[in-house]
């Protein structure tokens, strides 16, 4: 960029991609003795699009699909020469919409659909000589839709979709095409589009649809049509439709929903066929219809929702009929009419819902009827009903339902009933309706919610009840309804969320309850009560107690004994202002002690050290404590990073070339590195090196520095002079005169680099015989310290 335009004696590496494309777009044209390497598609994208476009002479290569698309937008549209590979579907694509429309000559793949689809959508419609492929329906459905017409292709029924296209575009010249009936889709829509010559087609029954369409659509002339039962929608619409003449078919008793619109059309010369007693659906249908001449027909008891219908159509002779007790549909259906002549008939106590509904309808008369204790749902309408004389009924507790309407319903008279504690919602009831003579009760803990019920309807005499701790929810009503007198109750530290309550409502005097730690949630509320829990017995596990502790100013912890995992509860402690400097030290403390360093607690001098602590020193360095005197630990990049930025240099500090977003930092700071060994890893540390004036030139050079030299290229070093190696070792890559010659171009801009300072004498002896005669011609030979031997040179 900076005019380092001298290149050619550059070696070429291929794998500078993005430093060549700045070459390229910098004007340097003249790439003609460049090796070409077809990865470079970036490049010479770049390249193309710049204008480079003698492009005659480099070698083809198919994978610059890309590239070449570009190349081809570009204007360079002199492609005859170029080998054709059908994988560039997306180039030619490209291609054919850019307007590139002579493509006769190039070979066909029927791969190409999405690419020869855009070339005949674009108006390429010699498609003649091409040789066809019946997987392109994609192709061809846009070819015929665009109004090529396909009559000349060979026909494959898998076009289904294609054809139907076809149909649907008015080509109807299909009297050749050999027919499937797979078509059904496609046909349906030929059909409907006004194809109906259709006699010398072959019939499958399989086109149920299709034919159900032809029929709908006036084609009518199904006579010489096998039959086939299974049409069943077909020949549903043939009948609706007004296709009458069904006597010469043979019938199907499968047909039901067929015939079900057949008799409701007004068909009801049915007395020929077959009886199925598996049309209830048909003659539920048949009966509402009117066709009440049912007297021929076979019963069958299954028929319970035909002969439902029967009997409400007012088909009421059903004297003759076999009973059968699973009907209670059709006999509820049947007492509900007002058909009462029931006095023969065999009860089954299942009845339940045909009762309800017979006693309901004011057919009281049940003194003869067993009794079924499952009648709870019946007896429940009994009762509610009006019927009370229910002395002489057998009691049975599990009528829990029926009772309780029986008590809301004003029978009170229980006295007599054996008592259930399971009755629980029953007695609730009884309880919230005034009954509350529950002296002579027997009492079962179980009914805490019917207790809860009792306590809140004010029965508060409950000192002769054995208590129960597990009445959490009770008694804690109780509590809040004003019952104090808890004194003489045992205690059981489960009620926690009991005692919670009681703490809140006022009842203080807890010094006589035993303590339990689990109760951290009450006694935190006791804390913010005001109840100060210094002569508690400590848990440690009450980090969340305490702390709410000393949030509301309960300060006196130093009789507490101490526990390191109360990091939560002492990062409060020293944000409220307790110093800790007396507290045992933890390096886990990380948290807890970034907070007190923050805090302006400085006197850490004392503390052990672990390295691992790099948050907390961190912020200890940048609140300004010196870190001269720790030990350092190379993975301590972060901490040092900040140490670097704040000022303290760390020129005394071992060298880890890890570091490198340390030393990243060093160096722009301004500490120069140039006595730093050298570590070619470091390409990112260096390159920033570079940038800040620091001329690499005695630096061994390593070929895969590709980004840091582009920089040094962009920052005005040319690198022209440079040794370019694509193999050997490190140690080979020395400097040459021609960057002496560099340096002396650029006057005195770039010092020769000082190796005085160096603290090693090998380095700088290596150095030295780095340099040419050149270099010491001009008196900058560096002076090595004394008793170091010159290295050995391979």
């Amino acid at each position: 960029m900076s005019g380092l335009k001298d290149v050619a004696s550059l070696p070429f590496n291929p794998d500078w991609s993005v430093v060549w494309s700045v070459v390229i777009m910098s004007g340097l044209k003249d790439v003609a003795s460049l090796p070409f390497n077809p990865d470079w598609s970036v490049v010479w994208s770049v390249v193309s699009m710049s204008g480079l476009k003698d492009v005659a002479s480099l070698p083809f290569n198919p994978d610059w699909s890309v590239v070449w698309s570009v190349v081809i937008m570009s204007g360079l549209k002199d492609v005859a020469s170029l080998p054709f590979n059908p994988d560039w579907s997306v180039v030619w694509s490209v291609v054919s919409v850019s307007g590139l429309k002579d493509v006769a000559s190039l070979p066909f793949n029927p791969d190409w659909s999405v690419v020869w689809s855009v070339v005949i959508v674009s108006e390429l419609k010699d498609v003649a000589s091409l040789p066809f492929n019946p997987d392109w329906s994609v192709v061809w459905s846009v070819i015929i839709v665009s109004g090529l017409n396909g009559s000349s292709l060979p026909f494959n029924p898998d076009w289904s979709v294609v054809w139907s296209v076809v149909s649907m575009s008015g080509l109807k010249d299909v009297a050749s095409l050999p027919f499937n009936p797979d078509w059904s889709v496609v046909w349906s829509v030929v059909i409907v589009s006004g194809l109906k010559d259709v006699a010398s087609l072959p019939f499958n029954p399989d086109w149920s649809v299709v034919w159900s369409v032809v029929i709908v659509s006036g084609l009518k002339d199904v006579a010489s049509l096998p039959f086939n039962p299974d049409w069943s929608v077909v020949w549903s619409v043939v009948i609706v439709s007004g296709l009458k003449d069904v006597a010469s078919l043979p019938f199907n008793p499968d047909w039901s929903v067929v015939w079900s619109v057949v008799i409701m059309s007004g068909f009801k010369d049915v007395a020929s066929l077959p009886f199925n007693p598996d049309w209830s659906v048909v003659w539920s249908v048949v009966s509402m219809s009117g066709l009440k001449d049912v007297a021929s027909l076979p019963f069958n008891p299954d028929w319970s929702v035909v002969w439902s219908v029967v009997i409400v159509s007012g088909l009421k002779d059903v004297a003759s009929l076999p009973f059968n007790p699973d009907w209670w549909v059709v006999w509820s259906v049947v007492i509900v009419s007002e058909l009462k002549d029931v006095a023969s008939l065999p009860f089954n106590p299942d009845w339940s819902v045909v009762w309800s509904v017979v006693i309901m309808s004011g057919l009281k008369d049940v003194a003869s009827l067993p009794f079924n204790p499952k009648w709870s749902v019946v007896w429940s309408v009994v009762i509610v009903s009006g019927l009370k004389d229910v002395a002489s009924l057998p009691f049975n507790p599990d009528w829990s339902v029926v009772w309780s309407v029986v008590i809301m319903s004003g029978l009170k008279d229980v006295a007599s009933l054996p008592f259930n504690p399971d009755w629980s919602v029953v007695w609730s009831v009884v309880i919230v309706s005034e009954l509350k003579d529950v002296a002579s009760l027997p009492f079962n803990p179980d009914w805490s919610v019917v207790w809860s019920v009792v306590i809140v309807s004010e029965l508060k005499d409950v000192a002769s009840l054995p208590f129960n701790p597990d009445w959490s929810v009770v008694w804690s009503v109780v509590i809040m309804s004003g019952l104090k007198d808890v004194a003489s109750l045992p205690f059981n530290p489960d009620w926690s969320v009991v005692w919670s309550v009681v703490i809140v409502s006022e009842l203080k005097d807890v010094a006589s309850l035993p303590f339990n730690p689990d109760w951290s949630v009450v006694w935190s509320v006791v804390i913010v009560s005001g109840l100060n829990g210094s002569s508690l017995p400590f848990n440690p596990d009450w980090s969340v107690v305490w702390s709410v502790v000393i949030v509301s100013e309960l300060k006196d912890v130093a009789s507490l004994p101490f526990n390191p995992d109360w990091s939560v509860v002492w990062s409060v402690v020293i944000v409220s202002g307790l110093n800790g400097s007396s507290l045992p030290f933890n390096p886990d403390w990380s948290v807890v002690w970034s907070v007190v360093i923050v805090s302006e607690l400085k006197d850490v001098a004392s503390l052990p050290f672990n390295p691992d602590w790099s948050v907390v020193w961190s912020v200890v360095i940048v609140s300004g404590l010196n870190g001269s005197s720790l030990p350092f630990n190379p993975d301590w990049s972060v901490v040092w990073s900040v140490v670097i930025m704040s000022g303290l240099n760390g020129s005394s500090l071992p060298f880890n070339p890890d570091w490198s977003v340390v030393w990243s930092v060093v160096i722009v700071s301004g500490l120069n590195g140039s006595s730093l060994p050298f570590n070619p890893d470091w390409s990112v540390v260096w390159s920033v090196v570079i940038m800040s004036g620091l001329n690499g030139s005695s630096l061994p050079f390593n070929p895969d520095w590709s980004v840091v030299w582009s920089v040094v290229i962009v920052s005005g070093l040319n690198g022209s002079s440079l040794p370019f190696r694509t193999g050997g070792s490190v140690a080979d890559a020395v400097v040459s005169d021609l960057l002496l010659r560099v340096l002396l171009m650029s006057v005195t801009a770039v010092e020769a680099p000082s190796v005085t300072a160096a603290t090693d004498a090998a380095t700088c002896l290596r150095t030295k015989s780095s340099l040419t005669e050149g270099v010491r011609a001009l008196g900058k030979e560096p002076e090595c310290p004394t008793g170091a031997s010159e290295p050995v040179r391979h």
